[in-house]
């Protein structure tokens, strides 16, 4: 049993507070000690924030900080008091993520989940000179990051993954209402951007650089995934094209959830 559950367990119905974010906190970097190049310090603070965040990361100062009103708004019910913790770990998980991907970055990889993460972070990385000048003014592609947040590669794979960990953490807990909280919030992020349009199954990745009018950088990676035979987790994973077939049928076996049956 991992620090990061036995941590779970000890607030089963507890109410979360700022040491627990903090021991998890290091418990995480324990996990993946290249981190501490790319965060280090960790705030939570129970100040509200007007566009309710639950968590953010600033690569700036290499700082975590974790809205802890705003996360125990999430869930009001305190019957699930439980799943509230859950998505308060989530919430921890996903922005330590967004640190190793500026590590992945930084460090030159160029596997496709790194590659459609970037396309997040155009911005960051036209001014770290990690990616090449962009035609678009830095200013507004931000602006139409944080408008297009949905479909956004960067922000949608660190949910799926944060949430796969979270997953993964419970999978013993068979049949709990707790680990069946965790897979619905993974189908949610799977299927996250992905949009039926009558025809074909619109891909998020595809759609956000559209919206942010990087045509160059959207060919790149069509043509990328047209000369590649991605599996099926690699696309879903990173918001490529998938079929109806497996967006109606194979993200629910993946996840382990059954469709709901129709009431007369």
């Amino acid at each position: 049993m991992n620090e990061i559950y036995k941590l779970l367990k000890q607030y089963n119905n507890k109410e979360l507070d700022k040491e627990f974010f903090e021991k998890a906190f290091t418990y995480f970097l324990k996990e993946d000690e290249s981190l501490f190049r790319f965060v280090n310090k960790i705030k939570v603070t129970d100040a509200d924030e007007e566009d309710e965040t639950l968590g953010n990361y600033r690569i700036e100062d290499e700082m975590i900080t974790i809205y802890l009103n705003n996360i125990k708004d999430e869930h009001l019910d305190k019957k699930n008091i439980n799943n509230r913790n859950i998505l308060g770990l989530q919430v921890l998980k996903h922005e330590l993520l967004h640190a190793d991907t500026i590590r992945k970055i930084r460090e030159g990889k160029k596997d496709i989940k790194t590659y459609v993460k970037m396309m997040g972070l155009l911005d960051y990385c036209a001014k770290k000179g990690i990616y090449y000048p962009l035609e678009t003014d830095l200013q507004y592609l931000n602006f139409l990051t944080k408008e297009n947040y949905i479909s956004d590669p960067n922000e949608r794979t660190t949910d799926i993954d944060s949430w796969k960990y979270i997953v993964n953490l419970l999978k013993n807990q068979k049949n709990t209402q707790e680990l069946l909280y965790a897979r619905s919030r993974l189908y949610y992020s799977l299927i996250r951007g992905y949009k039926d349009n009558g025809i074909y199954i619109n891909s998020p990745t595809y759609e956000f650089l559209l919206e942010l009018r990087q045509i160059r950088e959207f060919k790149l990676v069509k043509k990328r995934v047209e000369e590649k035979d991605y599996n099926f987790d690699t696309r879903l994973t990173c918001g490529l094209p998938i079929s109806k077939d497996e967006y109606y049928n194979k993200i629910l076996k993946k996840t382990k959830l059954q469709k709901k049956r129709k009431t007369e």
